[in-house]
């Protein structure tokens, strides 16, 4: 049975461009107090949560503006690959509001997994072949960046819901 589902584009873009927007935010509003390099400089480098925080969400929050770009641009989107884009960004955006940015480790795993699966949203937008897009999106690996994108959404939703 073929999927005549289809998705916004343009609402697609809307909500990548604020995901973007509240990383900005989020990213502002993080306290750099303390942030500053271990005692031995030149010895060792070391980044305080904060700092580390602040570098994944900068990362991220440029992920998600490629991608905003990526489907604005895209002359491809299989309706799957767009709901699937879009159900992520919805969850990111939630997570990105909902999460304390603190540096918790919970966190920090929720922004690599989005920006690695922002990434290779945007490696299937760049396809101009739907099957080719087809055969990426439900690969093993492909299926496995989504799953572990979700399953940070849900450890950050979960440790923000009150028990």
């Amino acid at each position: 049975m073929a999927d005549t589902t289809t998705f916004d584009k343009a609402s697609l873009e809307a909500k990548c461009t604020a995901l973007a927007d509240a990383a900005t935010v989020a990213l502002a509003a993080i306290s750099l107090t303390g942030t500053e390099h271990a005692e031995h400089r030149k010895d060792h480098v070391a980044l305080s949560p904060a700092r580390a925080l602040a570098a994944k969400l900068a990362i991220f929050r440029e992920h998600a503006t490629q991608l905003a770009v990526c489907v604005a641009g895209a002359d491809v989107v299989l309706p799957h690959l767009g709901q699937e884009l879009d159900k992520a960004v919805e969850g990111a955006l939630f997570g990105v509001l909902t999460s304390d940015t603190e540096g918790d480790k919970t966190v920090i795993e929720f922004l690599s997994a989005f920006s690695r699966l922002f990434v290779f949203g945007t490696q299937l937008l760049t396809m101009n072949n739907e099957q080719e897009q087809k055969a990426k999106l439900e690969c093993e690996d492909g299926q496995a960046i989504f799953e572990a994108a979700s399953a940070a959404s849900r450890a950050v939703v979960d440790e923000s819901t009150p028990n």
